[in-house]
Parts: structure tokens; sequence; C-alpha cells
């Protein structure tokens, strides 16, 4: 489950790295290229974030469990999973994202008025 998380930090460490090279040239190919890489690890990532969330399914967890096939043994689970944090990681840091980008914008755009005066 790990190479799409690694995926999706690598693009975002990528994306902001360049957006911070953003800052003094801007290049529309490579911003295309980062915004297409950026979809597609969002996209590994929540599969990821799926694939973690049904493998740890207390259902099928208790099916694994060989003790829990005789008739002698209780299994059940004592708390519903708490999956929350994985979305939370995900959205908040997919934000963090974009208001670098967007401020990263932002500041070129104050850079571009500011030179044409």
């Amino acid at each position: 489950y790990s190479s799409s998380a690694e995926f999706f930090v690598t693009v975002g460490v990528f994306s902001f790295l360049y957006s911070m090279a953003a800052l003094s040239v801007y290049d529309f190919v490579v911003t295309s290229v980062f915004t297409f890489f950026w979809l597609v690890a969002s996209s590994a990532w929540a599969k990821g974030l799926s694939d973690v969330k049904a493998a740890t399914d207390p259902d099928k967890v208790l099916l694994l469990i060989e003790a829990c096939d005789e008739p002698e043994n209780r299994c059940r689970e004592i708390h519903d999973p708490v999956v929350s944090g994985l979305n939370t990681s995900v959205v908040s840091f997919s934000g963090m994202v974009y208001l670098v980008k967007v401020l990263t914008a932002e500041d070129m755009t104050e850079k571009t008025c500011t030179t044409t005066y």
C-alpha cells in the first residue's frame, strides 16, 4: 500500500519545489505536466486509502483468523474502526498544496504588475 502514498508525496514535493521556482520563471507546459501528475497522484492516494480501509475492515479480518472458526470461540469487534484521520490527512495535504499554488500565483501576479509600471 505504500507505493501510491510514496508517489503522492513525491509529486507533492516536486510540485512544491516547482512552485518555488515558478516565482521567477513561469512555464505553462511544466505546470500542465505537474497538474496531470497531481491528478494521477491524488487518484493513486485515494485508491491506496480505499485499499487500506478494505484490508482493515473488521469483518474481513475476523474471517482470516482461524481461531474464530471454532464454535467455542466468540470473535467480534469491540469498536468500529476510526478512519477519519486518514480522510483528514488527504484533505489537509491537498488543501495545503492548493494554497501554496494559489499564493504562488498571486505572488507572480504582483511581480508582473509591479514590473510593468
